[in-house]
């Protein structure tokens, strides 16, 4: 259902195709599982984070196993959004930039800022007005996850063209793919450091 989000904005007149709107439209519809899902790894796990840790399983298996889920799953948001090439080949194009910026960039992003939740969730609990692993780190990472994009692509095409600005957006993305080893080693390395901080915050319950 979060695909069809996109008609709310192409059928608008407020926005052309080619509007940095756009970018935040191609961006949140290929992310909206890494953006939901993703900023809170690894409060998810938080009933049995300790566990884990004590029993070494590798922080980044665990980590590459989650960047692996959520690539899936930009791989097919983007997939189901194809059809918006009804509204112009603008839209396929700025879905299919976005799409690549997130699987190299927006993916580390999401998982470096998981390295600063410490607040427990509890997937027993209902999900009725449930804030829980809600802190400020969940706001923050918003700005970047979906701002930045959108200022790239302003500047870009700013002094460039639209073309150039999916173009860098692409390039981000595929250099961010192609250095996804050192960068998910990077973010194992922040894990490892924070490691005791995060257990003893998960072993915190909400009230």
């Amino acid at each position: 259902a979060m695909v069809f989000y996109g008609l709310i904005f192409y059928t608008m007149e407020d926005f052309g195709l080619t509007s940095p709107m756009m970018v935040f439209v191609g961006v949140f519809i290929t992310g909206i599982f890494l953006t939901n899902f993703g900023q809170f790894i690894p409060a998810w796990d938080s009933a049995y984070y300790g566990m884990m840790m004590s029993q070494n399983i590798p922080l980044r298996k665990y980590l590459e196993s989650k960047a692996s889920l959520i690539s899936v799953s930009v791989a097919a948001m983007f997939l189901l959004s194809i059809p918006y090439v009804y509204f112009g080949w603008q839209a396929l194009a700025i879905n299919f930039s976005c799409a690549l910026y997130n699987l190299g960039i927006n993916i580390p992003m999401i998982l470096f800022f998981g390295s600063m939740n410490k607040k427990r969730i509890d997937l027993n609990r209902s999900a009725f007005a449930n804030m829980q692993g809600t802190g400020a780190v969940q706001f923050l990472v918003i700005l970047p996850l979906l701002g930045a994009p959108m200022l790239i692509f302003l500047g870009i095409q700013y002094f460039a063209s639209f073309e150039a600005a999916l173009m860098v957006l692409s390039l981000m993305g595929i250099v961010g793919v192609l250095f996804k080893k050192p960068l998910l080693d990077g973010i194992t390395q922040i894990y490892r450091k924070k490691k005791y901080n995060m257990v003893a915050g998960f072993k915190e319950k909400n009230s």
